[in-house]
């Protein structure tokens, strides 16, 4: 389940990037370690546009929420883990009001691999956090991975999703998007 939930189908807590705590504001004047502007990062920032230089590309432990809060055997899954995960794996959309998982609107994410096509794991369409507002609960999907994205500081990988029911299409990748944004985590064990 996603960090702050406390059951599967549950959106959990929203976090901006390389920050261990909800809050009420997404948005660069609030982001931890940017001072009030996205170019002026203070950390993971490889570029002097964006800050002060130190080209860290990955989360340290004290700033990965999931390792934070659910302890030593957890982590934020890597670009590369998701990217696993849309190549590897089945992806089945339930709308909302399904019954399988409570009515939440999401991806069943089941496993291709011989002797684990049982497996699964349900990733809800918990949309992001901008600002104050919550946006798009129920036909977007959006969820940290550890990894920056090196093209530029102001942005990291995040896997995002969603399903147009018009012409019956889903649509899952990684993407980079802004720091300051407000998305979930899905923990995995070391």
């Amino acid at each position: 389940m996603n960090v702050g939930a406390t059951y599967p189908e549950e959106y959990g807590d929203y976090f901006a990037w390389a920050e261990i705590n909800s809050k009420s504001k997404y948005d660069w004047s609030t982001h931890k370690y940017c001072n009030g502007s996205f170019d002026k990062q203070t950390k993971y920032c490889n570029g002097s546009f964006w800050g002060k230089v130190d080209n860290k590309c990955v989360l340290d432990i004290q700033d990965d929420v999931a390792h934070v809060i659910w302890g030593a055997n957890w982590r934020m899954p890597t670009n590369e883990e998701f990217q696993e995960l849309i190549d590897n794996c089945l992806w089945i959309w339930y709308g909302e009001g399904n019954s399988e998982f409570k009515g939440v609107a999401g991806f069943k994410v089941q496993s291709q691999k011989n002797g684990f096509t049982d497996k699964y794991i349900f990733l809800p369409a918990n949309g992001y956090r901008s600002n104050e507002d919550l946006k798009s609960v129920g036909k977007y999907g959006n969820y940290w991975s550890s990894s920056l994205d090196i093209t530029g500081s102001m942005r990291a990988f995040a896997l995002d999703f969603e399903y147009d029911s018009i012409i019956d299409r889903a649509h899952y990748k990684m993407n980079g998007v802004n720091c300051c944004y407000g998305r979930s985590v899905r923990p995995v064990c070391k």
